[in-house]
């Protein structure tokens, strides 16, 4: 009987959450733009940062492609005031979420 680990699949899930990475965004509060940083593992399949409001509607979505560090730039003057969160998926799996502020 083949186990999770004799087929790999195990290892490659354990190592995804280690090579993916959401940084805070600089500066937050925010009110002209900001910057988010990331990091992507070296193989994967597709993965995207998604921000949204309160309520949980998203608003912007930004496709990743790149392995490795990244960053996206995000123009307070498209969005309305307020808290908003951000969240990294690497195929498919949440990764994590962080909380941006926005003042005019």
């Amino acid at each position: 009987k083949e186990s999770i680990a004799s087929t790999g699949y195990e290892n490659s899930i354990a190592s995804l959450p280690a090579a993916s990475l959401l940084e805070q965004n600089m500066p937050n509060p925010f009110n002209s733009s900001t910057v988010i940083q990331y990091r992507l593992p070296n193989k994967f399949t597709n993965a995207r940062i998604t921000v949204a409001d309160i309520t949980g509607s998203i608003i912007k979505q930004f496709t990743l492609t790149h392995a490795g560090k990244g960053s996206v730039n995000i123009d307070a003057a498209s969005i309305a005031q307020g808290t908003y969160i951000y969240s990294l998926y690497v195929d498919g799996r949440f990764i994590s979420s962080k909380r941006m502020v926005i003042i005019k």
